[in-house]
């Protein structure tokens, strides 16, 4: 498919492909070229599931790349320093990088998570994801979380094969997990649980309140699961949470979105271009809302006491609609 795309890109001059295959259940195939007969450089990008037939001029989509931008590119391509990466070719969530600039000449590919070696690929990977969708952040996201250190930036454990509905979680999780889960869930700790996108989004109640999200690959049958409690992997919560999402135990999160934002409101919906939110902290009027795999902070109300969010889902009882009601009347 790769190389039947390659023939669409005709008086071209390829500088970098980046090829992202099943990551998520999603094959991304992005370019940088210079055109030598519009003398300029384009980024162009596509979705192989998009492509029927002969349409491949059709689902690609470019992006005009300033010459500074190119430089900069060029820079970060002769910092990267391959010796001590053994470069391996692996089968599942390959990401290939074929860097073509004449002053460092690679093909190198890993697994899912950019190698800690080189880091110096992850400043490439930002300055190209730029220029990209945003609706591809959470790749550059996730393939970057060791470099950056951030493992609650949807860094999971690794997958493992476990089909989330139907394999016996008893023998995945310890004896004394399971049965403290099992507890969780039947004191209804689960308080918040939501598949939004590709992910199950919860927030359990413990010592603290934490937060479980779970990726599912229902073709591979494959998990990722993470949780921001500072316990080892497979935890109680997660544990608690795969109950409740196995028995149908669902309840949304409040959801709320900027003012100031010129998408559509049914496209910012159809995009999860929104906050997930449990409730406003009544001691500091701020909303708790997932952020990063972490619950944080933010003010409801400006320094001139006006709410800068809407509220795009509430209750049944407009919960939120009558404390922010009750905030803003006090002010």
């Amino acid at each position: 498919m790769i190389d039947k795309i390659k023939k669409h890109y005709k008086n071209t001059e390829m500088l970098l492909d980046i090829y992202i295959k099943n990551y998520h259940d999603v094959n991304i195939y992005i370019r940088l070229d210079y055109y030598k007969k519009e003398n300029c450089y384009k980024l162009s990008w596509l979705d192989l599931a998009h492509i029927k037939g002969n349409n491949i001029p059709n689902v690609i989509s470019y992006e005009y790349i300033p010459e500074g931008v190119i430089k900069h590119i060029e820079k970060l391509i002769i910092d990267i320093n391959l010796d001590n990466y053994k470069n391996e070719e692996v089968e599942k969530n390959l990401v290939i990088v074929n860097s073509e600039f004449k002053y460092n000449k690679f093909r190198l590919s890993f697994d899912r998570y950019i190698p800690r070696e080189l880091n110096q690929l992850f400043n490439l990977f930002v300055v190209i994801f730029d220029n990209l969708p945003r609706k591809l952040n959470p790749f550059l996201q996730e393939m970057g979380a060791k470099i950056i250190g951030n493992q609650s930036k949807y860094e999971y454990e690794e997958a493992f094969k476990f089909d989330l509905f139907n394999d016996d979680i008893d023998k995945v999780f310890d004896k004394e997990v399971s049965q403290k889960g099992n507890d969780y869930y039947e004191e209804n700790r689960v308080l918040f649980l939501e598949k939004v996108g590709d992910k199950y989004f919860g927030v359990v109640g413990g010592k603290s309140l934490y937060v479980v999200i779970i990726n599912y690959n229902e073709k591979e049958k494959e998990t990722n699961v993470y949780c921001s409690c500072p316990c080892e992997f497979k935890c109680k919560h997660i544990y608690a949470v795969i109950l409740a999402i196995r028995n149908n135990n669902f309840h949304k999160f409040y959801k709320i979105t900027h003012k100031n934002n010129d998408m559509p409101m049914l496209d910012r919906i159809m995009n999860f271009n929104f906050l997930l939110t449990i409730g406003i902290d009544d001691q500091n009027n701020n909303y708790l809302i997932i952020e990063d795999g972490l619950l944080k902070l933010l003010p409801v109300i400006n320094s001139q006491g006006k709410s800068e969010w809407i509220i795009i889902e509430d209750d049944d009882k407009n919960t939120l609609s009558k404390r922010l009601e009750s905030i803003i009347g006090k002010k």
